[in-house]
């Protein structure tokens, strides 16, 4: 056999201890490391994993009419939670929290038995309610403070404000596009739990109210709307129309003082009505204008020196365009006519003569000198541009014709009204 002599065998103990005493250092300093230098951290990383965080909104901001009449406010509201982990009797819970909150036991006992951190009973709950439930001292169950929003005229230009869901965001129309500038900024709840997600009797407890959101005036006055509703509802109704329209326009800044759009809605139970019962077809939708785009027309054809208002016109109730009659509403003619009385007997063969004498590149230009075919950049959500093609070798003279009494290409109403503005 080999012999090991006692000097190896003393040496490899050595370097033994040697690796040890290098180990059992580095994790000295390794300890020391972070229960010194990482202790702030650790402990900041411990108490967030221990925090609950709940959040509170910031009240929305107010949308008022040009002259500061309140078209949509929030008002204070409560919000009612739980914290599973802290309800002791979820049966006996779900019990006296159904007949307050008008909702079902079982509902409230599934919210109640959740493995979850927190879980929304109801929002947007009254004031009583919210002291009725504080008055039971239930354990897990708390309330925190919100809003809703209301509009304090009813459905005033519904579709022009649009409204807000259950989380008070912005869903359609003015609610929706400056749903960042009126949604505030939100606060929050805290408290420290234990393992079992149980609030800590002697942690940490915070509370920061959210900031309300910026207040939004619009350019709509209340008394003018009131009227346009009233009448497109009126015209609508007499003529047996599918749909009415009525938008007030301020010519000397493009301002809009009224938006009536007929059927409407009710805002407080926007979703009981047709989707199109609810879109501002004065942005959102095209048609062909008809004749009350033939003052466009003019306006070019005086513009370009096609014509003056000295101009006058026969009208034999039709003009003849490559091939195609383009008639007038009246079969048998207006006959001669002034400049003047085309447009006031709405004369279709004058405003198409005027369209071919402009020619279609001059005609084009002039249009969109006007800014159609493109949007008007209106500060609301969803507008189109309409159709307005380009002069082609595709595109007949007869089409071009057609547009100068409005028809052949589509816009918005509102294009149509910023034209005269």
């Amino acid at each position: 056999m080999v012999k090991i002599s006692e000097t190896l065998i003393q040496r490899r103990i050595l370097a033994l201890l040697l690796m040890m005493l290098v180990v059992a250092g580095f994790l000295v300093v390794r300890l020391g490391y972070l229960q010194i230098w990482q202790n702030e951290f650790f402990q900041a990383k411990a108490l967030e994993q221990r925090i609950q965080r709940i959040p509170v909104e910031g009240l929305r901001g107010t949308i008022s009419d040009r002259n500061g009449v309140p078209l949509a406010i929030s008002v204070p509201a409560r919000t009612v939670y739980a914290i599973p982990a802290e309800v002791e009797d979820a049966g006996t819970t779900a019990e006296a929290l159904a007949r307050i909150l008008d909702l079902e036991e079982e509902f409230l006992l599934q919210r109640l038995t959740r493995q979850s951190a927190t879980e929304w009973l109801k929002k947007k709950i009254s004031e009583e309610d919210a002291r009725q439930i504080m008055a039971l001292n239930l354990p897990g169950i708390g309330v925190i403070p919100t809003s809703t929003r209301i509009y304090p005229y009813g459905s005033i230009a519904p579709q022009v404000l649009g409204f807000v869901g259950i989380d008070n965001q912005g869903l359609e129309g003015l609610e929706l596009y400056y749903d960042d500038f009126l949604r505030g900024t939100p606060g929050q709840t805290v408290f420290e739990r234990d393992a079992h997600g149980r609030e800590l009797e002697h942690g940490v407890r915070g509370y920061l109210p959210g900031e309300p959101g910026g207040d939004l005036v619009l350019s709509l006055d209340i008394f003018l709307q009131r009227m346009a509703d009233e009448e497109v509802r009126r015209a609508t109704q007499e003529t047996g129309s599918r749909l009415g329209l009525i938008v007030i326009m301020d010519p000397q800044n493009g301002e809009i003082l009224a938006t009536a759009i007929y059927p409407s809605f009710d805002i407080a139970e926007f979703s009981k009505y047709p989707v199109a019962n609810r879109k501002n077809i004065a942005v959102t939708d095209t048609y062909e204008p008809g004749s009350t785009f033939k003052g466009v027309t003019a306006a070019i054809a005086l513009n370009e020196g096609v014509a003056s208002l000295s101009t006058g016109f026969f009208d034999p109730g039709y003009i003849r365009v490559s091939g195609w009659n383009v008639r007038c509403w009246n079969r048998g003619g207006h006959g001669a006519q002034t400049f003047a009385q085309t447009m006031q007997n709405s004369c279709n063969p004058f405003y198409a003569k005027l369209a071919i004498d402009l020619g279609p590149q001059r005609f084009y230009d002039g249009l969109t000198s006007f800014n159609l075919g493109y949007k008007t950049g209106i500060d609301f959500p969803g507008e189109i541009g309409g159709t307005l093609r380009p002069p082609s070798p595709n595109i007949p003279l007869v089409t071009w014709a057609n547009i100068g009494f409005g028809q052949g290409f589509t816009l918005t109403p509102i294009q149509l009204l910023a034209s005269f503005g």
